[in-house]
């Protein structure tokens, strides 16, 4: 895996993590009481919350270490960047930095989807070409 699929590896994971934790808080909300005079309910409504908490808590952890690990390899993706032409720049920077949609670099630059991709082929061959360690960043670190 390169650079640039691990860096699109960890969004991923990161949005999967928030929709987890919005879930996991969802679920610790409490539903509807019947307040029927015959029936006492009770609740593990602590349990849930208390649970939650927890839940919510260790996927904040994983968010903020997969985070951290992601700024770590723009970082080193920028300083790469800078070496290309201005528009391969701006597509690898929108992209991979700033974490952009494709449509919405067609948007930004002006130009079709083709040519942001073209675009970011040559961009991402010649940052490997200029660094070959970023070609498996799986091994590094």
């Amino acid at each position: 895996m390169d650079i640039f699929d691990r860096i699109w590896d960890i969004e991923y994971k990161v949005r999967k993590l928030r929709e987890d934790r919005v879930e996991a808080y969802n679920q610790a909300m409490p539903s509807a009481v019947a307040y029927k005079p015959d029936k006492v309910q009770t609740s593990v409504q602590g349990y849930r919350i208390e649970d939650a908490v927890i839940k919510c808590t260790e996927i904040d952890e994983r968010i903020d270490r997969l985070e951290e690990e992601r700024l770590h390899w723009q970082k080193i993706l920028a300083v790469e960047i800078r070496k290309l032409p201005q528009k391969e720049k701006l597509v690898l920077s929108l992209r991979f930095i700033s974490m952009e949609r494709w449509k919405q670099i067609c948007c930004i630059m002006g130009v079709s989807k083709q040519r942001v991709h073209k675009l970011c082929k040559q961009g991402k061959a010649k940052v490997k070409e200029n660094n070959v360690s970023l070609e498996n960043v799986d091994l590094i670190d």
